[in-house]
């Protein structure tokens, strides 16, 4: 499974005019704390990983727990060493794009450019499933940080709304 995602992220190299020490990948599988109106399949989290700029996923924070707002979260497919998140929020392109840096200070990714979304401002953390290691001391990768899924949450349990989203990681020689 890792040979064939790896092959797909060298492949589309070639198609998304990234750098070569840096591709797209594309994530496995995406999860939301709640369907916007409760209608996954018009809204759901798959609509973000889905390649297609007219579809959004829309994720409303639950009423009974607003303090834990809304997350999504994409799941990569091994462990990577992720660089960039791009999220796309509005079809007017590129100005409502947001792109978060990411390094091995930490599991936050920090250092957004472009839209940034002032009114929801995200928290977006890269980790791997079943961490059983301490969090504040990650492995140094050098610019990146190492994990098999990204999650983006919302602490003003806000709408979350958000077309596409693109993740960059490091090709690890």
């Amino acid at each position: 499974m890792f040979t064939y995602l790896l092959i797909v992220a060298l492949a589309s190299q070639m198609f998304c005019g990234c750098t070569a020490e840096t591709v797209e990948i594309q994530p496995v599988s995406a999860a939301q704390s709640r369907p916007f109106r409760n209608m996954p399949k018009k809204y759901g989290p798959h609509k973000l990983i889905d390649n297609n700029f007219k579809t959004q996923t829309i994720t409303e924070y639950l009423a009974s727990d607003w303090e834990a707002g809304t997350w999504v979260t994409v799941h990569l497919g091994a462990e990577f060493c992720v660089e960039t998140v791009e999220i796309w929020y509005f079809l007017d392109l590129p100005k409502y794009k947001s792109t978060f840096t990411c390094t091995n200070d930490e599991i936050w990714c920090h250092s957004c450019e472009g839209y940034c979304a002032k009114k929801a401002p995200l928290l977006i953390s890269v980790y791997t499933e079943d961490y059983t290691g301490s969090l504040s001391a990650p492995p140094p990768d050098n610019g990146c940080t190492r994990g098999d899924s990204v999650k983006f949450h919302n602490m003003h349990a806000h709408i979350l709304t958000m077309y596409e989203l693109k993740v960059f990681v490091r090709v690890e020689e």
